[in-house]
């Protein structure tokens, strides 16, 4: 009999040497099932014994939850269960318990566990998990005690701002980042991160720093529930409201209830057989995108999609052209800022003419939200519209990534102008 992680995102997780580890992001990628195996690499030392936390008691028991799952595995070991607390025939103890309130922590006062585990994080408080984190220690253990945390992803979370080196500013892990090891002390609640545990010590020699890391995990990193019950799974998700489906189903870390971001939740609707103009905000480098907002009228409603790169704007030249043709785009125009116009004059010369070029002097956030939020309740976003140029647009804070909002501002801009005949004016890309 082999009970084994598996390959990739999950077996990484489960054999990790961090101090701690957090796991996931997304729901369905084997979270609660990695936790339960860890312990089993210690399963014939006495001395190891371990704590798995949910945040209240009916979560343990709830079907296809953490009890469930160690009760497909330990036996098979020869463990006895007795109060939701697993004994193996080595003496090694591995107990499923819940914080339910803040004061519960206290009950570990003393304790000395060589395992602590989370599931799902997020519903723990912050000073929860640094009060049970003190309690992490070896005893008489000859293993080096360690810390595991699963989650899916929660903007509203301390846990958010915990692990933001590892997302990007479009709310979504970096897969660059997934599972590097950064070391981090705590003074005065506040941690204090670098890359070497060298430079932490340097600078704090009286501290003991500890090393962390995050995997990102999707639903596809659980090959096994993936082919029984995966796509069913993802169906279920697909059906959520949008910020429910963002964070489960997308792994969006920084999607907001729309009490705490700009925009409320878009409506959709099928894309029209409509003429449509279209905005270029065009990236030269660094950590900007080139977006490109393509909206038109239909029955008094604004229809608008949408495009992103991770890209110069040199680079995607041909995309833009063939969404500006499959759309029906009339009059496009490319902001010339930082090139002045180099760019709109390229692609008016690639399409044969109508392209125009515009300089902005307006701030940012304020055309976002004169042209974007201003008519929130008129857009009907495409039922096929790029997920990553919503998203984008959808977790706009004034101050982060904005060039998805700032290109639909200035497609919004020009049809509304356009419809009220209004005189604003843009120089021609002349070739």
């Amino acid at each position: 009999m082999i009970l084994e992680a598996q390959s990739g995102k999950q077996d990484e997780f489960v054999h990790n040497s961090a101090d701690i580890v957090f796991y996931g992001g997304h729901a369905g990628s084997g979270k609660t099932f990695g936790l339960v195996l860890i312990p089993l690499m210690f399963y014939d030392d006495p001395t190891f014994n371990g704590v798995i936390f949910r945040r209240t008691y009916p979560e343990i028991a709830n079907p296809g939850g953490l009890w469930d799952e160690m009760v497909k595995v330990y036996p098979l070991l020869g463990a006895q269960s007795a109060n939701h607390s697993w004994t193996f025939p080595s003496g090694m103890q591995i107990r499923a318990a819940h914080m339910q309130h803040e004061k519960d922590k206290h009950s570990y006062q003393g304790a000395q566990v060589v395992y602590f585990a989370f599931d799902e994080l997020p519903h723990f408080t912050k000073t929860q998990f640094f009060y049970i984190a003190s309690r992490n220690r070896k005893a008489d253990s000859k293993t080096i005690p360690f810390i595991r945390a699963t989650m899916n992803a929660d903007a509203d979370s301390w846990v958010a701002k915990f692990i933001d080196w590892y997302i990007g500013e479009d709310g979504f892990a970096r897969e660059d980042r997934s599972g590097v090891v950064r070391w981090f002390i705590v003074k005065n609640d506040v941690e204090i991160w670098e890359d070497t545990r060298e430079e932490l010590v340097r600078q704090f020699p009286d501290e003991h720093p500890l090393s962390f890391t995050f995997i990102n995990a999707t639903l596809d990193d659980n090959p096994v529930f993936l082919k029984t019950e995966g796509e069913a799974y993802r169906a279920k998700l697909s059906s959520l409201d949008e910020v429910q489906k963002q964070r489960l189903m997308y792994g969006n870390w920084r999607i907001k209830s729309h009490g705490q971001r700009l925009f409320k939740l878009p409506t959709y609707s099928e894309w029209p057989d409509i003429n449509t103009v279209s905005w270029i905000d065009p990236a030269y480098g660094g950590d900007n995108h080139t977006s490109q907002a393509i909206v038109g009228w239909h029955e008094g409603r604004i229809k608008a999609r949408g495009f992103t790169w991770d890209r110069h704007v040199g680079d995607v030249y041909g995309p833009i052209l063939k969404n500006w043709e499959r759309y029906k785009t009339g009059t496009a125009i490319v902001e010339d800022n930082a090139d002045k116009g180099a760019s709109a004059r390229d692609l008016n010369k690639l399409r044969g003419g109508n392209v125009g070029k515009h300089t902005e002097r307006m701030n940012k956030h304020i055309r976002i939200v004169h042209y974007v939020y201003n008519n929130w309740h008129l857009i009907d976003f495409a039922n096929d519209c790029e997920d990553d140029f919503l998203n984008c647009v959808l977790n706009y804070t004034e101050g982060g990534q904005d060039d998805e909002a700032d290109a639909l501002a200035g497609a919004i801009r020009l049809l509304t102008s356009q419809r009220t005949g209004s005189k604003y004016r843009l120089r021609t890309a002349r070739v």
